[in-house]
């Protein structure tokens, strides 16, 4: 997605990460307890930039609010949560920009 000068090229959910990118892909789950990574691949034309990673539960309570700086070109920007056993089913990460405009979101299922 797009927003403004800046375009999510990509997101994925990962169970661990390698240096800055996702170790494996885990799709739309069901994912298992334990930590689950959220990256999103954020290219743009005016960089350095805001951006947000919103954790929402499956009752559509946010659970975390991540700020992250994109700097680079592209940038590969990552947050986590931790999971074990509460709050099952479908939850979703949505990234917003500095007007905390959401540009781009995906769900798993937990």
């Amino acid at each position: 997605m797009i927003s403004g000068n800046l375009t999510v090229e990509k997101i994925v959910f990962a169970s661990e990460m390698s240096g800055s990118l996702p170790a494996d892909d885990l799709g739309e789950g069901p994912v298992t307890d334990g930590r689950i990574y959220c990256y999103s691949k954020i290219v743009g034309d005016e960089l350095p930039a805001e951006i947000w990673h919103v954790w929402i539960d499956p009752n559509n309570k946010v659970i975390a609010d991540v700020h992250l700086n994109a700097r680079n070109n592209p940038s590969h920007l990552w947050s986590y949560i931790s999971l074990y056993g509460e709050r099952k089913g479908t939850w979703q990460v949505q990234i917003k920009d500095a007007s905390e405009k959401v540009i781009a979101s995906k769900s798993f299922i937990y």
